[in-house]
């Protein structure tokens, strides 16, 4: 385990030994992923709760959408039928990666990063909760390119404050509910908790691409010899 998901993991860990609910959101990105950024990103589909068949796929709509803002690059979603992914998804929720099976994904996807990702509570309606733990994966190697986790719960009145901030700075506009509109709709929720966990790697995508020629995120194509 590199020492950015050691600390990632103390930080959940340390939060977690608190009594009272806390805004929990942590994240680690490998340098190897600012210095090369994925040109393409398959995201396995996340699994359905058992409280709720439609946590899947909206979670997964919603970090396909956060991903995307960040990298501007190609983001798309695996087949949801794909027993190779489906198996190194339930591998690596174990702690393992079949880093094979992963190539073969890889020519078949032409991908450069796999996303796979956890949903670890769900509560839809208000007051809503979210826990999601989220890892992208090298296609060829298998290494951690980033890693994140979040638990936001609504009943925290620090996670409200973050959901009215994002509201006010996402554009949405909803006469009837205003900004309670974050906690009544399962889709917006999901939404602002992918959002704020992948917020930090937008930033240090930004960061670095102003250092640099290229636009943030903006992966530099492979050259086939």
């Amino acid at each position: 385990m590199t020492r950015g998901l050691i600390i990632l993991a103390v930080v959940l860990t340390v939060a977690g030994c608190r009594g009272a609910p806390e805004p929990r959101v942590a994240s680690y990105t490998a340098p190897a992923l600012l210095a090369q950024p994925p040109c393409r990103i398959v995201i396995v589909p996340f699994d359905t709760t058992a409280c709720s068949t439609d946590a899947g796929p909206l979670v997964t709509e919603a970090v396909t959408l956060a991903m995307h803002d960040a990298f501007h690059n190609d983001v798309v979603v695996a087949s949801p039928k794909d027993e190779r992914l489906i198996a190194e998804s339930a591998l690596w929720k174990r702690g393992r990666v079949d880093t094979g099976a992963l190539i073969e994904a890889q020519k078949a996807y032409l991908a450069d990063a796999f996303l796979f990702g956890a949903i670890t509570q769900y509560k839809p309606y208000e007051p809503p909760m979210l826990g999601l733990k989220l890892r992208m994966l090298s296609a060829t190697s298998g290494d951690v390119l980033w890693a994140g986790e979040a638990i936001l719960d609504a009943r925290d009145q620090a996670v409200r404050d973050m959901a009215i901030s994002y509201f006010k700075h996402s554009g949405l506009r909803d006469k009837l509910y205003g900004p309670d509109l974050i906690f009544m709709s399962p889709k917006q929720y999901a939404t602002f908790v992918a959002v704020e966990m992948v917020n930090p790697l937008k930033e240090q995508l930004a960061a670095q691409s102003r250092s640099q020629a290229s636009p943030a995120g903006r992966c530099t194509p492979k050259v086939e010899e």
